[in-house]
């Protein structure tokens, strides 16, 4: 388990996922590009946090259709 990699991704969807964003899979898509992006850019692979959540497009879907997470 990679405490980098959750720590990044529950700090990035907090930050990014409030508001009314529309839960689809278009939406998802971006956001899991510009999820990617931020994740190299602070040192951490994508392959790191998909170690512990699984698919980064899964999670950010699911996170957007339960916003309250």
């Amino acid at each position: 388990m990679s405490e980098r990699g959750v720590d990044f991704m529950q700090g990035w969807i907090h930050e990014h996922l409030p508001g009314e964003l529309p839960a689809d899979k278009a939406t998802a898509r971006i956001l899991t590009t510009l999820a990617a992006l931020d994740a190299r850019h602070s040192g951490l692979e994508v392959s790191e946090i998909e170690e512990d959540f699984g698919s980064l497009e899964r999670v950010i879907y699911e996170a957007l259709d339960q916003p309250e997470i």
